[in-house]
């Protein structure tokens, strides 16, 4: 990772500043099952999900990955999962109690499940159709009466960020202790998006936690110069077998602002005041197109979803197994 991408606060100022240990990177134990299906109607065996069985001390945790659903539906926070879990000088037992958190783009939720069941208070989220998948997950591993956590629909620079204040008010208060994120620093739009949520949701008090790896430098190096001036970085140990894989804290800072990039298009208050009929029309235009291609998305999601819980169900009232 190029030292210039941002600079380094003062160590002294860093509230997890810890030596790395040997035991910090030890691997999570994890057995992956495939969950299989017979289709009826091609008489033969099926599988787009698989389900990972996690034992983090004496908690287990069972999560459904489903792949139809493209990155959202993948785990993608294993270097982040094992610095929170192993790095007990940090945080120790007991440290997350009534803490609050909100995970950003969750995917299949492991870090939220995993902090809910220690005790924090948890707003895991991300986009429709992920948030099915999540909902499953918490359901799953946090019984009634076990953990404090939601699951809210959060898709950057769509969703009205007062509206998702409110819905999670009752779990997790605004700004929380920490904002979580792995991962997400990779598609040059929604890493934009990611900066006006993070300093929306965030105050001067907020522990970010982010991981991300060197995978488009060019979207990285974009993210960092959005972002150097708004925060101040900490570089978090990385594991030595996985140089490419880095975790960061960040801190917001007194002088940043929100929302650092234009709302979206549809939103008229985001929009300059245009004078000539020509300029107008022009607008509307792209207004139109914008939300053409808004609600062609959603339907699009939805279907998704439908087909989905349609196989599922016609899968499983002719017999399921897992293997």
């Amino acid at each position: 990772m190029p030292e210039t991408l941002y600079d380094e606060g003062a160590v002294e100022e860093n509230p997890f500043a810890t030596e790395p240990t040997a035991d910090l990177w030890h691997d999570i134990p994890c057995e992956t099952l495939p969950v299989v299906y017979f289709d009826p109607l091609n008489n033969r065996e099926m599988c787009w999900e698989s389900e990972d069985r996690f034992t983090i001390g004496d908690i287990n945790i069972a999560l459904r990955r489903q792949s139809t659903l493209g990155p959202g539906g993948e785990l993608w926070c294993d270097i982040l999962l094992q610095y929170l879990v192993n790095n007990k000088a940090a945080f120790p037992d007991g440290f997350w109690a009534n803490k609050t958190v909100i995970e950003l783009g969750s995917g299949p939720g492991l870090i939220g499940i995993y902090l809910a069941l220690v005790g924090a208070r948890v707003t895991l989220t991300d986009m429709d159709p992920v948030v099915h998948l999540l909902r499953r997950n918490l359901m799953e591993n946090c019984k009634q009466g076990t953990c404090h956590a939601c699951v809210e629909e959060l898709e950057w620079g769509v969703t009205d960020l007062s509206e998702f204040k409110r819905a999670c008010a009752s779990t997790t208060e605004v700004p929380p202790d920490f904002l979580i994120a792995s991962e997400c620093i990779y598609n040059a739009v929604f890493s934009l998006q990611l900066i006006d949520v993070i300093l929306e949701l965030s105050s001067e008090r907020t522990n970010i936690l982010l991981s991300y790896s060197d995978r488009f430098p060019d979207v990285e190096a974009e993210w960092f110069r959005r972002t150097r001036n708004l925060f101040t970085f900490w570089t978090l140990p990385s594991h030595p077998a996985r140089p490419r894989f880095h975790l960061i804290l960040l801190k917001k800072r007194l002088t940043a602002v929100t929302p650092i990039i234009q709302k979206p298009v549809s939103d008229p208050s985001s929009q300059p005041l245009l004078s000539s009929s020509s300029s107008v029309e022009e607008k509307s235009r792209k207004v139109l197109s914008a939300s053409e291609k808004r609600l062609k998305k959603l339907a699009i999601k939805k279907k998704l979803v439908q087909d989905h819980n349609k196989r599922e169900a016609a899968y499983r009232t002719s017999g399921t197994k897992n293997v």
